[in-house]
């Protein structure tokens, strides 16, 4: 039987070096005054006898647990999926490690989940579509290390803020729909109550409020659990339906695919809008119209990791980064 291989110390690198102990442990550490050349010769000699740094001794010098908490209500999400990626991909490059959980749609398990992370002493948290109001999520916050919140509300001398321009984002798929001559449009949402799915449904609502009554608009009943009947039912109580807003692409690609079983013809009797623009947009039939971030998906996450790590670091700006869209236009809707 092979012996296991012994773990390299910081003593057999200072000497593959010729450096110090201080130097090595200033550098693994990131901490004291160290040139760029000397860093990157401790570097080259940690690379080259694959040493591997004691997170627990890192963590006694530094009073840092190198782990992150993100908090997503949906991991089968490909948005959701896309991000996580990415912010996976930033914090392995700044050596910290992600712990993911999944609220479903329970405000008490989001509860429960900050509470964990809070005495897990994660060095982070990462809030994405959460369920809770802005006191809520504040006062759980208060007591972090440090957060960024994308599309939730807090206190921003709490936590980072990241939001998207939703009334301006539904507002350009409506009046798409709008400038095409369709005048019975539709919001399909979400039974997820997360702030997205409010604030989208409210922002629908005043959109077609502002256009007045030259255009009739609906709020579906919430589907996720009986799409099929749920849609098939809501389109016989109204058969007038000409345009659909969904809450998401995955939703938008059910939708399309119901409608293929009901006999209704895309875009011609019922034009469909989705929103993230993720791959699936462009998987299904009719290819789909959609919202798309400015920023990719991944830059998103990518965006969100970078900040919590200037905040961990005790660089806080309070200011919101607010993130503007495109309509894609596809063929899920009158070109």
């Amino acid at each position: 039987m092979s012996k296991k291989k012994s773990r390299v110390t910081i003593a057999q690198v200072a000497e593959y070096a010729q450096v110090s102990t201080m130097t090595v442990s200033r550098v693994v550490n990131n901490q004291g005054q160290v040139s760029e050349s000397m860093r990157q010769l401790v570097q080259d000699a940690m690379d080259a006898l694959e040493y591997k740094p004691n997170r627990i001794a890192r963590s006694l010098v530094s009073s840092k647990t190198f782990k992150i908490g993100v908090i997503v209500p949906d991991m089968s999400s490909m948005f959701f999926a896309t991000v996580l990626s990415s912010i996976e991909h930033v914090l392995w490059k700044h050596d910290y490690y992600m712990v993911v959980s999944n609220t479903g749609a329970s405000d008490r398990r989001e509860q429960d989940i900050l509470d964990v992370f809070e005495q897990d002493q994660v060095d982070g948290i990462l809030v994405f579509g959460s369920h809770l109001d802005s006191k809520q999520l504040t006062s759980l916050l208060r007591n972090q290390r440090a957060a960024v919140v994308f599309n939730g509300e807090v206190d921003p001398k709490v936590a980072g803020q990241i939001l998207m321009d939703i009334q301006g984002a539904i507002a350009s798929a409506v009046h798409h729909l709008v400038d095409k001559g369709r005048r019975k449009i539709v919001y399909a949402g979400s039974d997820y109550r997360t702030y997205a799915m409010r604030e989208r449904e409210r922002a629908f609502t005043k959109v077609i409020e502002e256009i007045g009554d030259s255009v009739e608009g609906r709020i579906m009943p919430s589907i996720n659990q009986n799409l099929d009947s749920d849609l098939e039912k809501f389109l016989n109580d109204y058969p007038e339906t000409n345009g659909i807003v969904c809450f998401n692409d995955e939703l938008a690609a059910d939708v399309l695919l119901i409608l293929s079983r009901l006999g209704k013809s895309v875009p011609d009797d019922i034009a469909v809008i989705g929103f993230d623009d993720v791959r699936l947009a462009q998987w299904v039939s009719p290819r789909l119209t959609t919202i798309r971030l400015k920023k990719s998906v991944s830059e998103l996450g990518e965006l969100a990791a970078h900040m919590l790590l200037e905040r961990i670091e005790g660089n806080n700006d309070d200011s919101p980064v607010i993130l503007n869209h495109d309509l894609v236009i596809r063929e899920s809707t009158p070109q």
